[in-house]
C-alpha cells in the first residue's frame, strides 16, 4: 500500500514538472466590425422655473405629453418605447449683488424614446422642436439585434489571436503548436453616439437624420502551445 501511495505522488509530481516545463505563449485577439442601425435612442426633456411648484409641474408636465403625443400618434411610437427617465422639482436660486435670492421652484421632466424607424427621424426632431422649451439631446444610433456581428467579430478575434501568437513564437525561437484554451476577454457593442445628430437641409428646410455604422467589438484570450 506504502509503494503504491509514493508511485501516484511520484508521478504527479513527473506530471507537474511537465507542466511547468511546457512552454507557452497567451496573446489577446481582437477585432471590430461594422453594424447598420436599425433604431435610435434619444432624450427629450422640459424644464420650467415658476412662482409655485405646481404651477412648474404643470407646464414641463404639459411639454412633455405633448411631444409624447406627438410621437404616439403621429410616428406611432408605443408606449412601451418610451419611459420616464428624470423628474423633479427644487428651488431656483439667482445672485443680486453677491446674495442668493430665490427666484422661484423650478420643474425639470425628460422620457427617453426608442424610435424603431430612423427614416422618420429627420420628421421627428423637426416636429418636437416645434415646442417651445423642449430638448432632445443624446441621440444614438442602435441595432438591436447584434448576435451576427457579435459572432463575426469573435471568429475574426480568435484569427487575430492566432496571428499574434505565431509572430511571438517566431520572435522567440518556437514554432507555434496547439491552441491550449480560448476564453472572451469580453465584447463592447455600446450605441454609438453620432457627433452630429441631425442637420437642417438648406433646400427644402428640412431635417434629415444620418446614423452611420455602429462598431462591435469582441476580444478573446488565446494559449498556445511552443514546439522547439
Amino acid at each position: 500500500m506504502r509503494k503504491g501511495v509514493i508511485l501516484i505522488v511520484s508521478l504527479l509530481l513527473l506530471a507537474s514538472c511537465r507542466s511547468v516545463d511546457l512552454p507557452t505563449v497567451e496573446v489577446v485577439g481582437s477585432a471590430t466590425v461594422m453594424a447598420e442601425p436599425d433604431a435610435l435612442r434619444f432624450t427629450v426633456a422640459a424644464a420650467f422655473t415658476a412662482p409655485t411648484s405646481e404651477e412648474a409641474r404643470s407646464v414641463s408636465s404639459g411639454m412633455i405629453n405633448h411631444a409624447v403625443s406627438i410621437l404616439e400618434d403621429d410616428f406611432g411610437v408605443p408606449s412601451d418605447d418610451i419611459a420616464t427617465s428624470s423628474l423633479s422639482v427644487s428651488p431656483d436660486y439667482s445672485y443680486d449683488d453677491g446674495k442668493t435670492v430665490l427666484s422661484g421652484q423650478r420643474a425639470y421632466q425628460s422620457v427617453t424614446v426608442l424610435l424603431r424607424d430612423i427614416s422618420a427621424a429627420g420628421k421627428v426632431f423637426e416636429s418636437l422642436s416645434k415646442i417651445d422649451g423642449i430638448e432632445v439631446s443624446g441621440i444614438t444610433a442602435d441595432k438591436l439585434d447584434r448576435s451576427a456581428e457579435k459572432a463575426k467579430a469573435r471568429s475574426i478575434a480568435v484569427s487575430d489571436a492566432h496571428d499574434r501568437a505565431s509572430v511571438y513564437a517566431t520572435a522567440a525561437g518556437y514554432i507555434l503548436g496547439d491552441v491550449i484554451s480560448v476564453r472572451s476577454a469580453g465584447s463592447t457593442s455600446a450605441a454609438y453616439e453620432a457627433s452630429e445628430a441631425y442637420m437642417m437641409d438648406s433646400r427644402s428646410s428640412s431635417t434629415e437624420y444620418s446614423a452611420g455604422k455602429i462598431p462591435v467589438s469582441d476580444s478573446v484570450i488565446a494559449v498556445y502551445s511552443l514546439v522547439e
